[in-house]
């Protein structure tokens, strides 16, 4: 193996000999959180880690195992408050060797020196409560113990592993100044120097490291703070020239948001050094800008991954990262509050919440009117309210507002582009969340918007799906799960995968909602709705579609509900598309027919009806595409029910009129009330679209129906009228004799005169007539116009059955996302 393991790369390391190192392997930096190293199998799934990287030169860097750190500065608070027990240190230490029986059982070595290490805190605990001895380098000695007891039992786990592994002492390789914190207390020429001293003498391709410690040039021990094991994985990166520094934690890398508040956060490929500073000083959880800065400077790529799923790729933070057009992430500060300084100089205000510790986390200066908004946390505002007035007393106007929140959208260049700015200022819009005030980065990494605290969670998400989320041409929102609405689910799950522009969001029914911008599978959506806590709810299914960041958004009703058909005008004029199989809302009230239409100009959407008359089969277009022409229609006849159709094309005597009604049922030709087509109800919803559709002005009591349900039977409920069914059996048999008798068969139409005359009943037929010749459920539809007076045109076919109506809905969709 070669002395020295590193090779020079000006100049980024200008103490290291480029002619000595030439031609030598560069070393790959790991390191390690205490997440990663929780319990013993987190230990194992590092070693495993480590052992799949074999042949590569690796610096391990560790952290304490999650915890112990904070145990440890425990028992120091305990010691100055007068409660220490030493119980409390002996449980410490306990835990620890459990892991190390459970890792290396039996290694006396590692067992002795932690009984050593125990001795120690125990006299340094007792130095610290007589006060003997500086305090600073006291704590920093206690707080220290944790990553030693991680990198011995790394070691020792690696080795029984099969594999080659050294333990060095951090502190004698990273130097830094007395009197600092961070990557500034560094000396790093001292360092440096030390480093390459060392590295030659290391035989093994693993060494590891404790992070977090360090000496000062006078040798006393020193920690380098909050994230100082990070911070020391950055240093050895920088030291060695490493080829990279993988950091290893319990996430799948940098997160576009923080996935406790947005479900689909997903995992940012490639980000900037910049870009990755200004989602920690966001409070991202992501590397500490201490961090980030001597990687920054020596330009070592930085892969963030998970140890928990170590065949993810993670993260990578590099100094111009590729791609472009989504942000990176999008942060929320919750609980802020805006200050608001008018007629005191700028920096006399932020010397002030300096010098009380107030770190403001916005601002916006107007040089012009002597004028500062300052965001602060809510936790911050009595010190900074006490920092104001005592630096600037009554000289200036100041004022506060509580309640807000802080959304950042974090890319470089973000700032420059008039299209991202539009999509996140659009997502707020359609929530109409209002926004208090705005912020640009300074370096153009991002905007900041100040919002109401009870909008943020939801203005989040909707952020996060238009900025982050590759957005969909059209989102889908399907309401209705019965016959049709299952039978449309089946027939996206195979129209989808061939149409990526496409996205189921949001499935609801009668019972529960599921909610999903990142897509359902359709032939999944069934069971989440079964397992699904979220209680029917059409707002967040419309929610959904607003979130989704869709150019196209569409409404699909696939219920006979008045409920759902009352919204179907608001969702139109909110710019959403609806598709229908119900009839209600264009086949009730002229006014809710004229509503809709309105809505549809207002809000630039479509309606797609051709599911509420026909099933599949092009009637209402038809219609439309004629009087587009000029034609008129100056007569309409039909059967329109496919349900009836079956009944009447299938009744012939032999079996009872309530056993053919049960077969209907049982095929799923007749609603889920049979009463709705016995009655002559949704017949006469159909004619009334029809006849609109044709520019009749006519309205429900204009309509003349004659139903087949008596009277007595219409207010039970629907099991009680399905067993009295059979009363009505004796009336259509003898209605279909009398028929008979005179060569004729009985149907039941609908028809539509030039004079805006409409009927619906049962008649009887001559065997000629169109609808003799129907058969099985099918529709017919006889338009007699100005073109079509002596040969009407016809159309028949199925007009019943879920296959056909959800194919009718799926076509209006496909339709409206082609547009």
């Amino acid at each position: 193996m070669s002395a020295v393991a590193i090779e020079a790369r000006p100049p980024s390391a200008p103490w290291l000999d480029a002619a000595a190192l030439q031609g030598t392997q560069r070393w790959q930096v790991h390191k390690f959180g205490g997440s990663c190293l929780e319990d013993a199998d987190g230990f194992r799934r590092v070693v495993e880690i480590l052992a799949d990287a074999a042949g590569a030169r690796a610096f391990v860097v560790v952290s304490a195992v999650r915890g112990v750190t904070d145990a440890l500065l425990a028992l120091v608070e305990a010691v100055r408050s007068g409660r220490f027990f030493a119980t409390d240190l002996e449980d410490l230490v306990d835990a620890q060797r459990d892991l190390i029986d459970a890792l290396a059982p039996g290694a006396k070595p590692l067992a002795d020196a932690l009984d050593r290490d125990a001795g120690e805190l125990s006299r340094l605990l007792a130095e610290l409560g007589a006060g003997t001895r500086d305090t600073t380098a006291l704590v920093d000695r206690i707080a220290g113990f944790g990553e030693f007891w991680s990198a011995r039992l790394l070691v020792a786990a690696l080795e029984r592993r099969g594999l080659a592994a050294a333990g060095v002492d951090a502190r004698d390789l990273i130097v830094v100044e007395a009197t600092q914190r961070g990557a500034d207390a560094i000396a790093w020429d001292d360092s440096a120097r030390l480093v390459a001293s060392a590295s030659g003498t290391w035989t093994a391709d693993l060494v590891v490291a404790p992070g977090f410690v360090a000496r000062t040039r006078q040798g006393v021990v020193a920690t380098l703070g909050r994230n100082g094991s990070d911070l020391s994985a950055a240093a050895f990166a920088r030291l060695l020239d490493a080829q990279t520094l993988t950091v290893w934690k319990d996430v799948a890398g940098v997160l576009s948001a923080d996935p406790r508040l947005v479900r689909h956060a997903r995992t940012t490929p490639e980000l900037s050094y910049a870009e990755a500073e200004e989602l920690a000083a966001a409070g991202a959880r992501v590397l500490h800008p201490d961090t980030l800065r001597p990687l920054r400077r020596a330009n070592v790529p930085v892969l963030v991954r998970s140890s928990r799923d170590a065949l993810a790729p993670g993260s990578r933070i590099v100094g111009v990262p590729a791609g472009c057009g989504a942000a990176r992430a999008v942060t929320l500060e919750e609980n802020v509050v805006l200050l608001g300084v008018r007629g005191a100089p700028p920096s006399q205000t932020l010397a002030a919440l300096e010098h009380a510790g107030v770190q403001p986390r916005a601002i916006v200066q107007c040089n012009a009117r002597r004028s500062l908004d300052i965001v602060v946390a809510a936790g911050d505002r009595a010190r900074a309210e006490q920092a104001i007035e005592a630096a600037l007393g009554a000289s200036a106007l100041v004022e506060w507002r509580a309640g807000l929140a802080l959304l950042r959208a974090v890319r470089a260049g973000f700032g420059g582009d008039p299209r991202r700015l539009a999509a996140l200022y659009g997502a707020l819009a359609e929530l109409n969340v209002p926004i208090h005030a705005s912020f640009q980065d300074g370096h153009d990494h991002g905007v900041s918007v100040l919002l109401p605290q009870d909008r943020a969670r939801a203005a989040l998400s909707a952020v996060h799906a238009r900025l982050c989320v590759e957005a969909p041409g059209v989102a889908i929102a399907v309401v209705g799960t019965g016959l049709v609405g299952g039978t449309l689910l089946r027939q996206l799950e195979r129209e989808l995968p061939g149409a990526p522009d496409l996205r189921l969001v949001a499935v609801a029914n009668s019972r529960a909602t599921v909610v999903d911008t990142a897509g359902i599978a359709p032939a999944q959506a069934l069971a989440r709705l079964a397992e699904s806590t979220q209680p029917a709810d059409l707002d967040a299914a419309i929610a959904a579609l607003a979130q989704s960041g869709a150019r196209r958004k569409v409404v699909i009703d696939a219920t006979p509900a008045e409920a759902v058909a009352q919204r179907h005008v608001e969702w139109l004029a909110a710019g959403i598309h609806v598709v229908s199989a119900n009839k209600i809302a264009q086949g009730t009230s002229r006014d809710r027919w004229d509503a809709l239409r309105r809505a549809e100009r207002s809000g630039a959407t479509r309606y797609g009806d051709a599911a509420t008359v026909g099933a599949g089969l092009p009637a209402l277009k038809t219609l439309r595409r004629l009087q587009q022409s000029g034609d008129a229609l100056l007569a309409l006849e039909g059967v329109f029910s496919g349900s009836l159709s079956f009944l009447f094309n299938r009744y012939d005597g032999t079996r009872p009129f309530s056993a053919l009604l049960a077969e209907a049922r049982e095929r799923g030709y007749t609603e889920p009330d049979p009463r709705a087509d016995l009655s002559g109800g949704d017949v006469a919803r159909k004619l009334l679209i029809l006849a609109r559709a044709a520019g009749f002005a006519i309205d429900e009591a204009d309509v003349r129906v004659s139903g087949l349900v008596p009277d007595e039977l219409v207010a039970l409920p629907v099991d009680a009228f399905l067993a009295r069914i059979g009363e009505v059996d004796a009336h259509i048999a003898q209605r279909h004799a009398a028929a008979a008798a005179e060569g004729k068969v009985l149907r039941y139409l609908a028809s539509l005169s030039a004079d805006g005359r409409a009927t619906v009943g049962l008649e009887a037929v001559p065997l000629d007539h169109p609808s003799a010749k129907l058969s099985g459920a099918d529709n017919l539809f006889v338009f007699t116009t100005e073109r079509y007076r002596e040969r009407p045109l016809v159309i028949a076919g199925p007009g019943a059955g879920a296959d056909v109506t959800a194919l009718a809905l799926l076509a209006d969709t496909l339709e409206i996302a082609a547009a």
